[in-house]
């Protein structure tokens, strides 16, 4: 289950962040996955719910981002949006197309509750 592992290096950048911002409260963040990522929000979101216990980001709202598989093709020069399933050229119809993105795994956004004593 490799969302068991990526929630905890989620935690742990969302720690790094907290501490070099002085503390707080994680609310909630955003996360920003690529379409041939294979990551599935729910179970990354259960993961994710576990290794916050007792930490900034008990309790945060996680939101997540879907990005599409966007690539280039070598024979016609196609630039755009594709099926994960089919990764064919839609105008040429060639197999070998460069990823231009779709593999990103991105925390895009940590929000900290107001604090008390503000």
């Amino acid at each position: 289950m490799h969302e068991l592992a990526l929630a905890q290096n989620l935690m742990a950048v969302i720690q790094k962040t907290v501490n070099d911002h002085g503390g707080g409260k994680v609310s909630s963040a955003t996360l920003k996955i690529g379409a041939l990522t294979h990551v599935e929000p729910e179970t990354l979101g259960f993961a994710f719910s576990v290794v916050t216990r007792d930490t900034c980001a008990e309790g945060c709202q996680l939101y997540f981002e879907r990005l599409p598989l966007v690539v280039r093709c070598s024979g016609c020069n196609f630039g755009g949006e594709v099926d994960v399933q089919s990764m064919m050229c839609p105008r040429c119809g060639a197999a070998g197309l460069q990823v231009v993105s779709g593999r990103e795994i991105e925390l895009s956004t940590i929000d900290l509750e107001e604090s008390a004593h503000a």
